[in-house]
């Protein structure tokens, strides 16, 4: 399977298959975990800012 996704490469060595990684065959993975890193970053640093403005206020309220 990881094969047939372009993951692994195989060479065959007399009767053994010696199985590499493809070069550059995580890339796509790696750029999407990069976004979903940011994408998920930007959201919690905004939940983290509005807890504190929330606190801030609840502080001034009391």
């Amino acid at each position: 399977m990881l094969r047939e996704a372009g993951v692994v490469e195989a060479e065959a060595v007399g009767q053994r298959r010696v199985y590499r990684l493809a070069p550059g065959a995580l890339d796509e993975v790696e750029q999407w975990c990069s976004e979903v890193r940011s994408f998920w970053g930007q959201r919690l640093d905004a939940l983290d800012t509005e807890i504190a403005r929330g606190a801030r206020a609840r502080r001034q309220g009391q």
